[in-house]
């Protein structure tokens, strides 16, 4: 089941995911708290296993600067393989679509960049450091 979220909600999977090692503080992002920022999660047996979230940030590698940026994709490692960071994505991307966007982006890790191109995204850049985190590729999709 998939369900709007607070965005410290989504800290509990973010932390052992994207931020292992580091301050939970490390889980917040710039645009958490905007009124126009999504967060999505994905629930089994009533446990919170999967987030995403949607915030409608500046992308100045396309011809649509405002389009939403999908961040803080994160599955729990014991739920992975199960199809719950498909059903993120498309709920995402529906989400985004009825609002009326027309293109979605992000900034993958380079292990992840497999999954979004199976399901129709596109990398836009070469690769790129973010420091603490590691080596990721801007990546786009038209909606």
């Amino acid at each position: 089941m998939i369900k709007r979220l607070k965005a410290l909600d989504t800290y509990s999977v973010r932390h052992p995911v994207l931020r292992s090692g580091r301050p939970i503080e490390d889980c917040a992002m710039p645009g958490d708290d905007d009124a126009t920022s999504l967060h999505l999660g994905c629930y089994q047996d009533n446990r919170l296993t999967g987030v995403v979230s949607l915030m409608n940030n500046e992308a100045t590698f396309q011809d649509q600067p405002h389009a939403y940026q999908l961040r803080g994709m994160a599955v729990l490692p014991t739920a992975q393989g199960q199809g719950l960071g498909s059903q993120l994505l498309v709920a995402a991307q529906d989400a985004l679509r009825q609002a009326g966007n027309t293109r979605v982006w992000a900034q993958a890790r380079i292990a992840a960049v497999p999954f979004y191109e199976k399901h129709g995204w596109q990398v836009v850049s070469d690769a790129f450091e973010i420091e603490g985190i590691g080596t990721h590729y801007q990546i786009t999709k038209q909606l």
